[in-house]
């Protein structure tokens, strides 16, 4: 009754969950610097308000950033605040042994979410192509059966073109899904 979504990266223990990275700089900082189009940016915040405020000025601008640029600020920022992004990213996915036996149960369905988990409207489409085609064969491998059904990595329509859905088709996909 229900579909998990791997992003193989993740339990390979190499993916970046940069939002948690960001969250937690975020809310363990009261003064924030940051370097955004080349800029060094300041930022005060105190209140709970004011830091979501900010979470969602500076999370829309990340996710708008191709994956390297994306990767190279996040990784300043967390390096400034001394948050280990590898660590944090690690301890929140679950690994390849935890999702075999999650696979095992036959009321779950395995499905892809590309190898990285980045918005593939910032990609080049050989690029994205390449990630969605990746993933789905890192996941056949890994569970030993087809991987049939797709999840657009943060699935809103910012995130992927219609040249996407296409392109999930053609590396063989029956489904794929947005929020």
């Amino acid at each position: 009754p229900f579909t998990v979504y791997v992003p193989t990266a993740f339990p390979d223990g190499v993916g970046e969950a940069w939002w948690l990275g960001l969250e937690k700089v975020i809310a363990s900082e009261s003064r924030i610097s940051l370097m955004m189009d080349d800029k060094e940016q300041r930022f005060v915040v105190s209140d709970p308000a004011e830091k979501q405020q900010l979470f969602d000025f500076v999370e829309a601008w990340l996710r708008k950033l191709p994956p390297p640029a994306l990767s190279a600020a996040i990784n300043d920022l967390c390096k400034r605040y001394r948050v280990d992004l590898a660590s944090l990213s690690r301890e929140a996915s679950m690994n390849w042994h935890d999702l075999a036996k999650l696979a095992a149960d036959p009321l779950v369905t395995i499905g892809s979410a590309t190898v990285n988990y980045a918005a593939l409207a910032n990609m080049k489409d050989g690029t994205a192509s390449r990630e969605m085609a990746m993933g789905k064969a890192v996941a056949e491998s890994a569970f030993h059966r087809e991987i049939r059904h797709l999840a657009y990595p943060f699935g809103d329509r910012d995130s992927f073109r219609r040249t996407h859905v296409v392109m999930a088709e053609e590396a063989g996909f029956a489904s794929a899904v947005s929020t």
